[in-house]
């Protein structure tokens, strides 16, 4: 599939030393009324095509070796990836910064903001000694539970969800009608390659999970991820 992606060079906004890591995620605000939409790259480090947040002008062609570009806002401040200090998780996300206003809790590079707030920050281990790799064998299923943890029946199941042995499972048409989502970056913890149904294709493609949070549509592999949702209805 010849996929197409608009070029433009995107404007990183200054900001000053001494941010404050413990302010909250702040995007900014967008300067105009472009809208944005899905679009896909290819991924050089994974050889795989991946979904992306396009902001509507400019862009490149993406042939194959040049970096991911979604572009920029329709005016001078354009749309850039950052990083700020999750104080709930206390490690660095990423969030795309919209060019303009925003706080100082805003990082070029994770490096930058690891650097900033390591004292504050949480291990890879820690991360997984929380169980984040639970799978959802008790639902009959090889999906992820996010966070690790089940939901017990006891107060209710929530919507899309039945119980099964006193535990919330989600149904087959929930899981598989999630979009990929990479989750939140865990410091210590590499970049997984992991498989989510695509209502698109009507089939499973790769995509990159960044290690904590994430949602049910997030399968260790191809063939668990088809046997799951194939046959979804």
């Amino acid at each position: 599939m010849l996929l197409q992606v608009f070029i433009a060079a995107i404007a990183i906004i200054g900001f000053s030393k001494g941010q404050d890591c413990s302010q909250r995620r702040d995007a900014g605000q967008s300067c105009n009324d472009a809208g944005s939409s899905r679009m896909y790259y290819f991924d050089t480090r994974m050889s795989v095509c991946q979904p992306f947040v396009y902001k509507g002008c400019g862009g490149n062609e993406n042939h194959c070796s040049q970096r991911r570009d979604a572009g920029q806002s329709c005016n001078v401040a354009g749309s850039s990836r950052m990083f700020y200090f999750d104080t709930r998780m206390s490690v660095c996300q990423p969030f795309v910064y919209k060019g303009c206003g925003g706080n100082e809790n805003r990082y070029k590079t994770l490096e930058e903001c690891r650097t900033a707030c390591a004292s504050d920050k949480k291990t890879g281990a820690e991360i997984r000694n929380g169980n984040q790799w639970v799978l959802a064998e008790k639902c009959g299923g090889q999906y992820l539970i996010p966070n690790g943890k089940y939901t017990s029946c006891s107060d209710g199941c929530p919507d899309n969800h039945s119980c099964e042995k006193g535990i919330c499972c989600p149904s087959k048409e929930y899981v598989c009608s999630l979009r990929d989502d990479s989750g939140t970056f865990a410091s210590g913890i590499d970049d997984k390659p992991r498989f989510a149904w695509s209502e698109e294709i009507q089939s499973c493609w790769r995509f990159s999970y960044y290690g904590a949070n994430g949602n049910y549509n997030n399968f260790p592999n191809f063939q668990s991820c088809i046997a799951f949702c194939s046959n979804k209805h």
